[in-house]
């Protein structure tokens, strides 16, 4: 016998209770759909179940202030359990008797990516998948057919069903799923494979974090915003938000950028960059004096109210900032790279892109030059694409989008 053989039988062996286990989950499921749900009872439960961010947390604290409905943050986070508490908003630990019952009494649950909280209990809820951005790269089954290695998406034959039997939070993303505009309505059907009249057209929640006259943020994000101010007050802001980079890619490490030269290169400018990687993708922090590495559990719509230029790359976070018409520079140092290896994107790059592209250091800094003084070529480009990408009034998305839920309920 083969030793790859043999270590095949011997993790069926081990594999044998685990599968016992999910056996009996399964069927937890299948009862959980007996149990009467509460159409306005919302769960919000983001990304991993650790943060509170992206369109979850603007819908959530929407929701929180609407009368007759209850709003519930579930997360690993015992720190977040608390912080959320301290605000007057409820939040329970996913796991814990309260957070297990709400996910059984639940008629709704608001995602992120997919359900990350004791999914075995979600049986008959309304499951609405916010995402968390309008891509230009291509997601989920879409991405199907790139050299991404996604465990999930692109398996076939057994391989799929033993994700479908172990890993069904990974596959049922959503029985409606978020779409900033009409034009990418069928790319989010094909994406998530959910019929075309299951994609919601609507702004998203997270455009009130740029917009709002008063922005919502949490207590522990305010020494922060007021940071900003106070610098904003002194320099012009710039913001570097790199989008994340499937593999072992890391655009801070491969950008090509000389962390301590730009550094001088902003103070002779009187420029501050802030730069935040990635959640997925955490970033070195070093002490520089116009150079500032932010924390990446911050909400990047608080940062953008505050940047003056905003730089990124294959980040859909550049289509928030359009509501504030502010220039942008898109640092795509590695595009041929990236659409061939890691992600197609679902239109041409140039073409979605309402700014200057910069591939090098030096072409970096020649086109921050051009945006602080003013030479700003891109305001017909970024009008053109805000026209396909934004709907009427997105600084009531969040209720906007209340409405469009309780409407399918």
């Amino acid at each position: 016998m083969k030793p790859t053989s043999k270590n095949k039988i011997i993790r069926l062996i081990f594999e044998l209770p685990r599968a016992l286990l999910i056996a009996v989950f399964w069927v937890l499921w299948i009862l959980s759909h007996l149990m009467p749900r509460d159409k306005k009872l919302w769960l919000f439960d983001e990304w991993d179940g650790t943060r509170c961010a992206d369109n979850a947390r603007y819908l959530y604290l929407h929701a929180s202030r609407v009368a007759g409905y209850h709003a519930i943050w579930l997360t690993h986070n015992r720190e977040l359990v608390q912080e959320l508490r301290a605000e007057g908003l409820r939040a329970y630990l996913a796991h814990s008797p309260q957070g297990l019952w709400y996910t059984l009494r639940a008629g709704v649950i608001i995602v992120e990516s997919h359900v990350s909280v004791f999914f075995w209990l979600t049986g008959g809820i309304r499951i609405i998948n916010l995402w968390h951005g309008l891509p230009i790269k291509k997601i989920v089954y879409d991405s199907a057919g790139t050299k991404v290695h996604n465990w999930v998406y692109h398996a076939r034959g057994l391989r799929r069903l033993y994700h479908i039997f172990f890993a069904p939070q990974k596959v049922m993303l959503g029985d409606y799923i978020l779409s900033q505009s009409r034009q990418w309505q069928k790319h989010f059907s094909t994406a998530f494979r959910v019929p075309l009249e299951r994609v919601l057209v609507g702004n998203q929640p997270r455009n009130e974090g740029v917009l709002a006259a008063d922005p919502l943020f949490l207590e522990r994000e305010r020494p922060l915003v007021e940071h900003l101010r106070s610098v904003r007050a002194k320099k012009k802001i710039l913001t570097y938000l790199p989008t994340f980079r499937d593999g072992k890619a890391n655009p801070l490490e491969d950008s090509g950028l000389n962390f301590a030269e730009l550094d001088a290169w902003l103070g002779e400018r009187n420029l501050h960059l802030l730069i935040k990687a990635h959640h997925e993708q955490l970033a070195g922090e070093e002490p520089y004096r116009n150079i500032e590495f932010l924390p990446v559990d911050i909400a990047a719509m608080l940062l953008l109210r505050e940047t003056d230029v905003l730089v990124t790359d294959y980040s859909f976070i550049f289509v928030e900032f359009l509501v504030l018409d502010r220039p942008i520079i898109f640092y795509a140092f590695d595009l041929d790279r990236y659409t061939t290896t890691m992600r197609e994107m679902y239109f041409n790059y140039d073409d979605i892109t309402p700014g200057p592209k910069a591939r090098t250091l030096e072409s970096f800094k020649a086109e921050i030059e051009r945006a602080i003084s003013g030479t700003d070529t891109h305001q017909e480009a970024r009008a053109r694409v805000r026209k396909m990408v934004l709907n009427p009034k997105p600084e009531h998305a969040a209720e906007q989008m209340f409405r469009q839920i309780v409407s399918v309920l």
